[in-house]
Formats: structure tokens, sequence, C-alpha cells
């Protein structure tokens, strides 16, 4: 037996202890054992519990062996061991496993024993656990997949729930916290092992204690107004302050009780009024100082508070488009009266009572508390005239004006990037419609006329009922009618997207500026539930028109809307939800069910976006992914055009007679070869078709609206001799089987036209779409990392996140680099001052690249050397013996339009025209080249000549891969770089980089020698 065999050990268990860590490097490398753990029982008495574990120690017996740990395997899961030293007393690790014993510390060490951070220390043991786990993730590159859980009582694995333990149901399964770390807070008994932690702990102390002083009026955004005097916070705050005093809020006897102001009511009938009672105003007081509550005819109207303001126009009978620019027009006179100083008070957290309309809610809550249904359901319709008026004086809102005035809507340009944008954030619906549809037009039909038409349309019909309750689910429980709180109802409120307001005049806005917190609200809707019914005032609603299609002089072309009150549509809104969450729940609808579901289905149209990269030829560097919606109308013209140029002569008669009885019968004409072809190409004339119905489908109404849709025509020269042209080219009978192909091709060839025809995303698309090379990686990936696919796609339609690529904001543009006035796709790549050490380092890359692929009879003359007294320094100068000398410069230019490429290759040869002169003293032949690849990875098809002359050919192909993929990879870089201030995982990227350059030089090292022997 050799000597030097491993023998094994009869010694106590020794286990690798996190504390063993800080021990000196003579003392880790002994043979001694770091810990001998002595095998005990399990504690007879809960006392035990409150004592600390034995000094740390791992999970399983361990030994060292060239710094790793070898584990045993420990006992499964619910079975209990008579080995107390197989149980861990710490944190240790085990492969991918992170193994806890219970009762846990607060504080957790780090299991790795060269490891010597500070101990992990939260608020709570799975706080700590996940620090330990982002520490060995980040310090140690180890993930952590599974947690395991020890009791070190029993002697068993614990449920993924300690606490549901036997062990743990009367005891606690954490030690108790001693705050005695390093870093301690002086406000409070905190500590931490960290300056940053004692930081962050104090930061919160300050986000406390630190409370608004004052809420600042919101600010007016009138274009036509004149500049005001800019005012200090101090005068603001004091102009506030006067505001209030000025304001008269009217006293109330506090004589008169809660309790007694209903008896009040009852002394009088549903139409009396109450007066108050009489006081006489001592001055101007500030409404925080009358905490007594306030008789809803006791609450100032809104022309005691605000000056009567400039008439706002109250238009009639329009579109919802129309109605929409009383809301959404901010910049035009609408906004003089929306934006009127806010007369909230100033809030205080310190106080729960100070609630600018506390009175109104104190009063609501002595409703929704009274027992008395009829006396109580009076005063709330009472109160919710008072609850309107003060959410339109909160708003800034003028009084209402009944008389009518003429209103023209403001005109939107659907071409300004901005104002689209801008609309977008306020209504996106509108802004939506405005782009697809236009402007909307408006109804001149008289207001009797309309009035009659829609009675007529919407008077009540008797109907059997029944039907309807015999469908009705059963067996199911009863929807959710407990009283609204109000998160949920902000959490509803924040839901709603801002549209044309209702006879209120509020809009979402308004209600979460007055009730931020929805107090007022949920009470309003709670007292609804209670009645079951809502106010009178709820059921008025306006009525305005939207032309849908056809002659504006028909009513029924004209479609009715209802714009409700938004406290209303708030309240049916929150019903909804419950309704919907009971439906799904009990999976009441049918799977069919698509509209009218909690998302969006056909809102946001997708076709409706530019997906011209999508759908694009993959000739053109685009995606190519097939569109099912054009596939299948191109199987219809085939399957057409196919019939009718049959080969069976039997199948092509049937066929024709079958088309032309389908022409006559739509048509109501003689089914002429002109008339054939203006049918299948779906041209009408002036009349239409004679008959415009058809009660069934058939393949040549299916070809005839194919046809439409993918822009082909149809040439009808006689009975049975018809061509199908698509684009430039005629496909007849002999061309039948290229139907489908030829079709396809050119709508994909289309799509990347249009692509490239527009003016920004269509710019480096030009430059890529000229060499098959430039996206070599969309099939296979080759040489190109996830995180460079990520890149490509958007930095080529300009699409990556800069501030000069977002027209719709507002803030500045200016490169946070070097304060360039764009930050663009094209400065942060090619010019930004900052990058430009990276910039160097890509285009070193291709250097080597190039200098690499060269055949063995090309020699390296110089290398980014001086030649000459000229100062320039050509990247490579190759020679082959005397008579030629190629003299190669490579640029890496922004992919804008292919003309930068044509100047980029007209500016290397003029400046290098004076070496060139220089070297032809010594060589025969010298000739000056660039060899041109994009920021983006937009090869050159120019530089495909220059290298067959020096590199070798087979390696060609790979080459041109591998530059592309570099120069992808270095943007990559340098955009995130300029954006985040450093590169994530930059050490592993450099190592995967160097590892394929090396391969990448073995290979193409074989294949040059292969060729030499060849």
């Amino acid at each position: 037996m050799n000597s030097n065999k491993r023998q094994p050990r009869s010694e106590p268990t020794t286990l690798s202890s996190p504390s063993s860590s800080h021990h000196n490097d003579s003392l880790s490398h002994s043979s001694k054992p770091l810990i001998t753990i002595e095998r005990r029982s399990p504690p007879a008495s809960s006392q035990e519990l409150s004592v600390p574990p034995t000094n740390s120690s791992t999970t399983s017996r361990t030994r060292r062996n060239g710094g790793r740990r070898t584990a045993n395997t420990l006992p499964p899961l619910g079975s209990k061991t008579n080995d107390p030293a197989s149980i861990p007393t710490a944190p240790t690790r085990i492969n991918n496993s992170l193994h806890l014993p219970f009762p846990i510390a607060p504080s957790l060490k780090c299991p790795e024993i060269s490891c010597h951070c500070a101990p992990f220390h939260a608020s709570s043991w799975t706080a700590s656990k996940q620090s330990l786990i982002r520490h060995l993730y980040t310090n140690h590159g180890i993930t952590i997949n599974n947690t395991e859980k020890w009791c070190t009582l029993c002697h068993e694995r614990t449920p993924s729930k300690v606490s549901d333990h036997a062990c743990f149901k009367d005891h606690p399964h954490v030690l108790s916290l001693i705050n005695n770390l390093q870093f301690r807070c002086q406000s409070c008994d905190f500590s931490s092992s960290s300056k940053r932690g004692l930081t962050n702990h104090q930061a919160a102390h300050k986000r406390i204690m630190a409370t608004p002083n004052v809420s600042l009026p919101q600010k007016a955004q009138n274009r036509n107004r004149k500049p005001r005097e800019l005012l200090t916070a101090a005068q603001i705050r004091a102009n506030q302050d006067q505001t209030w005093r000025n304001l008269h809020f009217p006293q109330v006897d506090t004589s008169i009780s809660t309790s007694n102001r209903f008896q009040m009511l009852e002394d009088h009938d549903e139409d009396e009024s109450v007066d108050p009672p009489e006081h006489t105003p001592q001055g101007p007081t500030h409404p925080r100082q009358h905490r007594n509550r306030v008789p809803p005819s006791n609450i100032p109207a809104s022309q005691d508070i605000l000056p009567s303001p400039t008439p706002s126009p109250s238009p009639g009978f329009s579109s919802q488009r129309d109605n929409d620019d009383l809301f959404l027009h901010n910049d035009d006179n609408y906004n003089d009266v929306q934006a009127q100083p806010q007369l909230t008070p100033p809030s205080s957290a310190d106080d729960p009572d100070d609630f600018p309309l506390q009175e109104i809610l104190d009063l609501l809550t002595d409703i929704h508390d009274n027992r008395n249904d009829g006396q109580a359901w009076s005063a709330f319709e009472n109160a919710m005239s008072d609850v309107t008026l003060a959410f339109a004086t909160n708003a800034g809102l003028p009084p209402i004006n009944d008389q009518p005035s003429a209103f023209t809507p403001n005109h939107i340009d659907a071409s300004n990037c901005r104002v689209i944008q801008r609309l977008y954030r306020k209504n996106r619906r509108r802004a939506i419609r405005l782009i697809v549809e236009g402007e909307s037009t408006r109804c001149h039909i008289p207001a009797e006329e309309i009035h009659a038409h829609f009675r007529e349309v919407f008077e009540k019909r008797d109907f059997d009922r029944s039907v309807l309750m015999n469908v009705f689910p059963t067996n199911h429980p009863e929807v959710d009618t407990n009283p609204f709180s109000p998160a949920e109802i902000r959490s509803r409120l924040h839901r709603f997207e801002n549209s044309a307001p209702g006879p209120d005049r509020l809009s979402y806005e308004n209600l979460k500026s007055a009730d931020p917190d929805c107090k007022i609200m949920a009470r309003i809707f709670n007292i609804c539930l209670r009645f079951k019914k809502i106010p009178a005032a709820w059921k008025s609603s306006k009525s305005i028109l939207i032309h849908k299609k056809g002659d504006t002089e028909d009513l029924n072309n004209w479609r009715p809307i209802s714009l409700c009150n938004t406290m209303y549509k708030l309240y049916t809104g929150c019903l909804t939800t419950r309704l919907v969450n009971w439906i799904t729940d009990n999976e009441i609808l049918s799977f069919t069910q698509k509209g009218f579901l909690p998302f969006d289905s056909v809102f946001e149209h997708s076709e409706a976006a530019a997906n011209e990269y999508i759908y694009g030829s993959t000739e053109f560097g685009l995606l190519g992914i097939p569109k099912l919606a054009e596939e299948v109308d191109v199987m219809m013209v085939d399957n057409g055009f196919k019939l009718l140029t049959s080969k069976d002569p039997r199948i092509q008669e049937l066929a024709w007679g079958d088309l032309l009885l389908h022409v006559n019968a739509r048509t109501g004409l003689e089914p002429t070869p002109q008339i054939i072809e203006k049918f299948l190409n779906g041209v009408q004339d002036e009349e239409g078709f004679r008959h415009s119905t058809c009660p069934y489908a058939t393949n040549w109404s299916h070809a005839r609206s194919a046809t439409s849709r993918l822009g082909v025509s149809w040439r009808c020269k006689e009975v049975f001799d018809i061509e199908l042209h698509v684009g430039d080219k005629a496909l007849t009978m002999c061309d039948r089987t290229k139907i489908c192909r030829s079709i396809k091709e050119a709508k994909r060839i289309q799509w990347a036209h249009d692509l490239v025809d527009k003016p920004s995303q269509g710019a480096a698309i030009d430059v890529s779409s000229r060499h098959k090379a430039s996206s070599h990686f969309i099939r296979t990936g080759d040489y190109t990392t996830f995180a460079d696919w990520r890149f490509v796609h958007k930095a080529r339609l300009n699409l990556l996140r800069l501030n000069g690529n977002t027209p719709w904001d507002n803030s500045s543009s200016q490169c946070r680099r070097c304060s360039a006035p764009v930050e663009s796709t094209l400065h942060v790549l090619s010019l930004c001052k900052p990058n430009m050490g990276r910039r160097t380092t890509r285009h070193n890359a291709i250097v080597d690249r190039i200098q690499n692929a060269k055949r063995r009879d090309w020699q390296v003359y110089s290398k980014n050397q001086v030649l000459g007294n000229n100062r320039l320094r050509p990247d490579l100068v190759l020679t082959k013996g005397d008579p030629e000398a190629l003299i190669l410069d490579i640029t890496v230019p922004y992919e804008n339009r292919y003309q930068a490429f044509e100047n980029a290759r007209n500016e290397k040869s003029r400046k290098y025209a004076a070496i060139a002169a220089l070297l032809a003293k010594d060589f025969k032949k010298v000739s000056v080249e660039a060899i041109i690849v994009g920021a983006l990875g937009s090869w050159d098809p120019a530089n495909d000549a220059i290298l067959r002359r020096f590199a070798n050919k087979r390696y060609i192909p790979k080459l041109l891969k591998l530059c592309v993929s570099d120069a992808i990879n270095h943007s990559r870089q340098i955009f995130q770089k300029h954006v985040m201030g450093h590169i994530p995982h930059e050490s592993r990227t450099r190592a995967r980089a160097a590892t394929l350059n090396n391969t990448e030089m073995d290979e193409s090292t074989d294949l040059i020698n292969d060729s030499l022997t060849n």
C-alpha cells in the first residue's frame, strides 16, 4: 500500500466555521482541527432556547482540500438523527444550497472561510438571509438555488415556514437581537455593521420628519396671458395666507349639537330649506379656527369665494372630440379658468382633523350613522350639491353659466409630435383617434329633429324578461356588497384616464386633488350602498353625437354618447371591479367573450403601428417574419388564379362559369372582360355595384377583397385569358406556380422600402441593407451576445433612450457627459469626447481582424506609424515584394445614410495621397484603400473587392461576420458606459472576448496554412 495515501481517521467531528477565517494563515494551514464539537443531546427544557448556539460551524462535515470544502450528505427532510454534529449550528453552504440552523441569530456571517466581511444584520432574519445570498453571488460568484432550514432542538429539517415547526409553536425561532454593532444611531437604538447602513437609516429619519410647509398654487399655462412678475416663495406664502383671510366662512352656533341637527330638519318639509342660526360675524377668520360642523345651507356659494370670470362656452350637440376640447386644451383660454389658485389650505400630517373639507366629511358621517332613512337621504341629497360645489371650487372652476355661447374647438395638428405626445398623456383615446381618423365632424342638424329621432329610437318597449331569469347563474356566492374602503376607491380612481366631463364639469384629476385619500368619496359611496340608490343629480347626463359613417344629414349615421357625472362613473367603476372579480372567479362569462373585459383588446391596435422592421425582407437585413393575415390573402389570390388557369379544361371551364355567374349576380351587368376585371380589382363605378349585398361568400369575393389589401391587380383580355400583375411583373398561366412566392417577396420588399424611406428610422437601415453580412446574426446569432442582440435592433431604428431621442419629453436634450446640444445615437457613438477611448478600442479591434486575415505573401510594412514628414499614420501598410504596396485605413463612421460611407472613403483617399506619392518611389504600384465598417455593424459592399486582393478568400466570409459583431459589441459598451457610467459584467465580457479571439486566431491560421499548402 502506498504510504502517501490518506488513511481514514477516527477523530472527533471537525467542521469548518466562518469564525475560523479570523485565524492566522499559519493556523488555517495546520493539520489540527479548527473546531471540535462534542456530541450532546438536545436541550431538555425551554430555557435553553434563549441561549445562543455554540461557536459557528458549517452545515455538514467538511474538510479543507486546497481551499475547497467537500460536504457529506445531510439527513433527508423530516428525518431525525442521533448525531448532533451533523446538524448545522451556523450558516453553511453546500454546493449551491444554503443551510441555516434554528433558532437563528439576527446577524448572519458569510460561510466562506476565506471571507472576512462583517456579519449581515437586518430588521428580520429573512432580510439578513437575502443580504448573505447577494453577498455570495457578488463577491464569491456563488449562486444559491435553495435554502435548507434545520432545527437544532429535535435534529431534523423544518418545513419551508419555520414557525409551523413543532418546536417553535410556543418558542421563538429567532434569538433576541442585541444592538451592539459598531455604527449606532443617535436618535434611536438602531445599530449597523456598516457606515452605509447607518447613513440609509438616518436618511429615513429625515424623510419621516420632513413635512411640507405650504401647498403652492397650480401654475397656469395660458399662452396668451401677459408675463407676470416673478414672486419669491415668501411672497407666495403671504399671498396664499391673505387669500384665506379674505374668505368668509360663517360661524355656527355651537349650542346646536350633532344629534339636534336632524331634529331641525324634521320640522321642515322636504322642499323647504333650513335657515341657519343667526349670528354676527366678528371679522375674517381662518377656516382652521372653526372645527364646528357647518350645515349644507351654511357653506358659501362659489360666487362668494371667487370673482366671476369670463363666461365659459357651453356647446350643445356636438361630437365627443369637440367636447373633449373643454378638458384637453389647457394651453388655450379655457385653461385660465382651470388654473385658478387652489383654495385648499395647507395640510399638516400632524393634525388628522386638518382636512380642507372636514366639515363636509363630518356631515356625511352623521348622515351615514343616522337611522332615520327618509330624513338621512333627504340630507344626503342636499349635501351632494355642496360636495360638487366644494370640489369645483377647489379645482378653480367658474360658476355655471346657463347662457349659451358660440364655441369653436381648437385645431390640433396631428403631425406635430410634441402636441400629440402631450395630448396622449392627457387623453390617449383622443390622441389615437386623431391620428387614425383625423378631426371630428360636427352635427348641424336642428336639435328638435335630433330629440324627436332619438326619442323614437329609445322609446320604452315591452318584452318577456323571464328568458333572462332562466339563464341567471345559480349556486354561486353573493357579490361583495361590503362597504368601500378609501384604499379601494383610490386604486380604482388612479386607473381611470381623463375624458370629457359631465354636467358636474369635474375630471378625475379634480377628484384626486380635492379628496386625495378618498375619504369623502368612500363615505358617499357607502351611503349609496346602504340605501341602494343614487342621488338624483347623478341620473342626469349630457349627450353628444359622434359621426360613424355615411351621410352627415342622416341621423342614423350618428351615435349618441352620454357624458355622466365623474363621481357617478367612479362609483359604477368600483361596482364593476367587484362584479368582474365575481364573474371571473365563478367563470360566469363564456370563453368566447373578448370585448368589455379588464384589458385592452382592440383599443391599442398593433397593426396600426410601424411594423416594417418585423415583416421586411431578410435581403434588406430585416427580420422577415411572416404576417399571418397577409399569408391568408396570398392564398386567396393564388387559389382563384390557379382555378382560372387550371391545366384541366373541365376545372377551368367550371371556374370561369362560376365567376361569370357571380359577377352577373353581384353587378347586375353582362360579365364582359372589362366588367370581370373591374370586379376582381374591386373597382366600382360612381353608382357602385347594382346589387350591393350578396347572401353568401365565394372564392371570387374572397379573392377580390384580398386583391385590394395586397395591392395586386388583375388583367382580363378575354374569357379564359387572364393575368395577375404584381408590381411591374405580369404573371400568366405559365407562372401559376410562382404566384405565392412573387406576391410575398413583393410585399416584403415593399415593407423594406417603406422603412428605408423613413427619415429617422430608415437612416441606418439604408446602409445595413446593402450587404447581407451586416445582419448575419439575425438567423444564427453567430459571434453575437444576447446583450448585443437587444442593443443593435433598437440602435438601428434610432430608439435608444437618449435625451435627444425623446421628442415627446420637454426636458433638456443636452448630452449628459459633454453638454453637447443634442444627445443622439450619432453623438454618443461617434462624437462624444468622453467616449473617445472606447471608440479607439473599437477601431483597433477591427484593425487587428484585418491584419490577421492577410495572406503570407503580404508583409506588414508599418502599422499606425508616421511615414514621411506629414505626421499622418495610416492603420496598415501592406507590401507584396517590390512591385506593390497597399495603404489601408479602417474607419468606423455612423450609419447616417450611405452618403456618409462614400464621404468617408473619399476623405481617406484624399488624406493619404501624399503618403502614396512617397511610397511610389520604392514600389511600382501603390494604392490607397479604406475599409469601412459602420458603428452599428453595417458592412460596406465596396470592402469586398479590397479584401480579395490581400486576404484569404476562404476566410473572408467569417472575417466579415467578426468585424460586424465586433463593431456592434464595442458600440453597445460605449452606449452602456455613456448612460450607466459602467459596463455590467465587464470582466466576464473581456474573458469571453479573449477566448473568442484566441479561437478565431487559430482557425484563421489553419485556413491560411491550408490555402498555402494547396
